[in-house]
């Protein structure tokens, strides 16, 4: 309704300023005695841009769980940025499956399907959750059947990414089954190259044959096929397109490929370099202090990697930094023998000097004392941190300072120091209490 005349008394007038009702033009009427004013009000309504919703898809299609278990299941959106983004859950045998807000329980053995579906019935998206029966078994047992169950490639000899891997909100980049992960290409790499080692210790008749042809098989893939000129691929989406690829508008380069190509020793020494050359000079933001997990953010790439998206450009995962995966860079820097560089990030990545300044705790605005999960790269909220207390960061950065940069490590009865602390240290004084 647009440049309709109303007779509206001042005193309401003034409430539907202050309430935010639209655009208010007035015109004076001297002949009103009660001194009412004759207004028209132009409606924002058009202003107002409904995103329709096109699609819902979850993470998983098929998935099995132990009966008492959980999992959760994720629903992306088709566009990302639809208006309405709810849905109801159902199951089609609570009696063996229930459901609530996407997390599903394993009530009894077989199998139900639980389904998602948008409010106005249109959309609805199913996965098949199968309840098996609880097994136990050793540490060692279960080491060795989760390298087996992570024996499977697609078409490039890399593992699956499946509905995502370390970061989750790739739900959608091989949902599918055909999606590949460089990052857990190097990730199962060293994994297996260290239990390798724990074999050959503790079970000598294991034989590591196979192992170690398949760490041969992988590394040769990663260095063949993942290359991107001067830094290592992000993954392969389920129709085979690149990710954190130089071709990409979006994630162009994501952190934990060149982190864990170097932890893992797969980077030969030239590839080693020019994939720290190259996070320095895209994702190590000197202004804002911070280390970002990849960029440019996700906004309207039409390979939809999952939920990452539904993140505003520059939080979180979606191009903030995510602290977590700079720990494992400054892993990578100190194994490469960057020691000066590796404590410089470390020291500016911490709260503590992030907060000596009124300036630097207004920008900051958490905690002093604790690691922040993430921070904001946002040209809204630049080097605002994130969550805090809620992060397996910490963990890590305790575990780079004291194992990583002083070298102090126990192995069993045995204490190990190798320093590779910064060149002006003279040295430094630990207290060690041997229980």
């Amino acid at each position: 309704m647009k440049n309709k005349k109303y007779l509206i008394p001042l005193s309401i007038l003034l409430t539907m300023s202050i309430a935010g009702c639209g655009t208010i033009h007035k015109t004076s009427n001297d002949t009103q005695d009660n001194h009412h004013e004759t207004i028209s009000q132009d409606s924002n309504e058009d202003s107002i841009k409904d995103v329709p919703l096109l699609g819902i898809s979850l993470n998983y299609e098929k998935v099995s769980i132990e009966q008492g278990k959980s999992v959760s299941l994720i629903v992306s959106y088709s566009p990302s940025d639809a208006s309405n983004k709810e849905v109801t859950w159902s199951s089609s045998d609570e009696s063996i499956a229930t459901v609530s807000y996407g997390k599903v329980k394993g009530v009894s053995i077989g199998s139900a399907v639980i389904s998602a579906t948008s409010l106005d019935g249109n959309y609805v998206a199913s996965c098949i959750v199968t309840i098996i029966e609880a097994e136990e078994g050793t540490i060692y047992e279960h080491c060795i059947r989760a390298i087996e169950k992570s024996l499977n490639f697609g078409e490039n000899g890399l593992p699956k990414i499946g509905s995502g891997d370390w970061n989750d909100g790739f739900s959608t980049v091989g949902n599918k089954g055909k999606g590949e992960s460089v990052w857990l290409g190097f990730f199962l790499y060293n994994c297996i190259d260290l239990f390798e080692k724990v074999l050959k210790k503790y079970d000598k008749d294991f034989d590591t044959t196979k192992y170690e042809n398949f760490n041969e098989k992988l590394k040769d893939n990663l260095n063949k096929k993942t290359w991107d000129g001067s830094y290592y691929l992000r993954a392969f989406f389920d129709n085979g397109d690149p990710l954190g690829s130089s071709e990409n508008t979006e994630c162009k380069i994501d952190l934990i490929s060149q982190s864990f190509s170097i932890i893992s020793g797969v980077a030969p020494k030239n590839r080693l370099e020019k994939a720290i050359t190259s996070v320095e000079e895209q994702l190590v933001d000197d202004k804002l202090k911070i280390i970002k997990l990849l960029t440019p953010p996700f906004s309207k790439t039409l390979n939809n990697p999952g939920y990452i998206m539904n993140y505003p450009e520059g939080i979180r995962e979606n191009g903030g930094q995510y602290t977590h995966a700079v720990a494992w860079y400054l892993m990578a820097l100190i194994k490469a023998g960057y020691y000066d560089r590796a404590y410089r990030y470390y020291q500016m990545i911490n709260p503590i000097n992030r907060t000596k300044t009124k300036e630097r705790v207004d920008k900051y605005k958490v905690e002093p004392y604790v690691i922040a999960a993430d921070i904001y790269s946002s040209t809204e909220f630049p080097g605002r941190g994130g969550w805090t207390w809620y992060t397996g960061s910490a963990g890590w950065f305790y575990r780079v300072g004291v194992q990583d940069i002083l070298g102090i490590k126990q192995r069993g009865d045995k204490l190990k120091i190798d320093p590779k602390i910064p060149i002006a240290w003279d040295g430094y004084k630990a207290t060690y209490n041997y229980k």
